[in-house]
């Protein structure tokens, strides 16, 4: 499936979409749609900074675990591609503030609990240091404002296995000691993973 949206061409392949069905059609407890809504709000956030920018994408991809940003051909600096990356989590910040102002005053609906929780632990998993992830692109362009390419591609890549290790670690251990699920050490696994298969190509 494919739609224009300012300009910029969304390509919605057919297995994403049957993944997609498939986890609302089993989700009983709607937490598949409201962590469905954090997603969409963080990256209308960064889509909403292109668009400020004037750095449109030309086209973006939606395949199983792939979110696919075909850029413009005209390059950007670092300070315009930070404030790209910064502005998913700033959306996801401010929709968790509201929905944290709404469960206050509108009788504590549960929902409202479940958008703040939603909103606030994307984010703030966006904003870890790890290449993948917002917080990790935005400390390797942060560093390459500041010395040459190898040695900030050298310290990114540092930290970010650094902190995917950390991740593993603390969902071994909630899962050693039974207080929680695989979805922490799978995230953990699945970065470390990403970050493998990058280095590799890179050689």
């Amino acid at each position: 499936m494919r739609f224009e949206l300012f300009g910029c061409e969304i390509y919605i392949s057919v297995p994403f979409a049957a993944f997609v069905a498939l986890l609302f059609l089993f989700d009983r407890t709607g937490t598949m749609s409201v962590t469905a809504s954090a997603v969409v709000i963080h990256e209308a956030g960064h889509i909403a900074a292109m668009k400020l920018l004037c750095a449109m994408p030309e086209r973006i991809e939606l395949k199983p675990a792939v979110l696919h940003i075909i850029k413009p051909k005209k390059a950007l600096s670092y300070k315009n591609e930070i404030m790209i990356l910064a502005a998913g989590p700033l959306a996801g910040l401010l929709a968790a503030a509201v929905s944290a102002a709404l469960f206050l005053i509108a009788g504590r609906k549960e929902i409202f609990l479940w958008l703040f929780a939603s909103n606030a632990a994307l984010t703030v998993f966006n904003l870890l240091p790890i290449s993948e992830l917002d917080g990790g692109k935005i400390l390797e362009y942060f560093l390459l404002m500041r010395m040459p390419h190898e040695n900030a591609e050298r310290i990114s890549t540092l930290v970010s296995c650094i902190f995917a290790a950390g991740i593993i670690a603390a969902g071994a251990l909630l899962l050693i000691n039974g207080c929680g699920n695989p979805t922490v050490l799978t995230a953990g696994l699945y970065m470390l993973i990403l970050m493998l298969l990058k280095l590799r190509g890179k050689r």
